[in-house]
């Protein structure tokens, strides 16, 4: 009972700290912001361990479910602390971590759940060289606007994870769902939207970022709403899979 009202709690939380930092964060990061941007990001870390113990308990998923959240949390400081590149490099780096962690978790949940699953299928691969292929087609287009070459190659790598994460992430739901498995729906929904926003939120973070749109507040907003609603999506997961 003491989980599932943290649970809860954390959800409400986030509709709660989420508009605050937005309105605090503009038009120039603060101490303010960055304290309540670490509150929401503490916030989906809590729904993770939460989860995972109404679920019944650490499983391989709920481990790397959690270890992504909290490499998140991490990203989440060293990308508002400081704008060095430093900092930012860290930052990418600590997002890239947390992505390959979920990643973990949706490959070993395929492999354990699905006994015919097969990361070689040819219709997969070629999707994924086709989105590879239009990502470093995009982050080529914008080459100039990055400082540094190893910002450059970062992002481009960063971009190739995050395509594979969203590719697991939608075919361990829609595995869930054609397999007719209990909390088929909640699974798909969750996995899906999770991923797929978060693929959106790193776009838009890209535009901001690299593209020219700085100071555009609207995209801002939409950048960060994406980013914690993701986040706390896949989190969520975790009830239903780690059991």
């Amino acid at each position: 009972m003491l989980f599932k009202a943290l649970f809860l709690s954390a959800v409400v939380l986030e509709f709660v700290f989420v508009p605050q930092y937005l309105i605090a964060l503009w038009p120039e990061k603060n101490e303010k912001s960055l304290k309540l941007k670490m509150i929401c990001s503490g916030l989906f870390v809590l729904l993770a361990l939460c989860a995972t113990e109404i679920a019944g308990g650490f499983n391989e998923y709920a481990v790397f479910m959690v270890l992504g959240a909290l490499f998140g949390f991490l990203g989440d400081y060293f990308l508002h602390a400081k704008g060095t590149v430093k900092y930012f490099i860290t930052g990418l780096s600590s997002f890239l971590i947390g992505h390959i962690m979920y990643l973990a978790a949706f490959s070993t949940s395929l492999l354990k759940r699905f006994s015919n699953y097969s990361f070689f299928s040819i219709r997969r691969i070629t999707l994924y060289i086709a989105l590879i292929s239009l990502i470093f087609f995009i982050t080529n287009k914008y080459k100039n606007h990055f400082k540094k070459k190893i910002l450059f190659v970062a992002v481009s790598l960063y971009a190739v994870v995050i395509v594979f994460m969203l590719g697991k992430a939608a075919t361990l739901g829609f595995n869930y769902f054609h397999n007719n498995l209990e909390f088929r729906v909640a699974v798909l929904i969750l996995l899906t939207a999770g991923s797929l926003l978060f693929f959106i939120s790193d776009f838009t973070l890209a535009l901001l970022m690299f593209g020219g749109k700085k100071h555009n507040y609207t995209l801002k907003k939409f950048n960060i709403t994406t980013y914690f609603l993701a986040q706390a999506l896949l989190s969520s997961s975790v009830l239903f899979l780690a059991q």
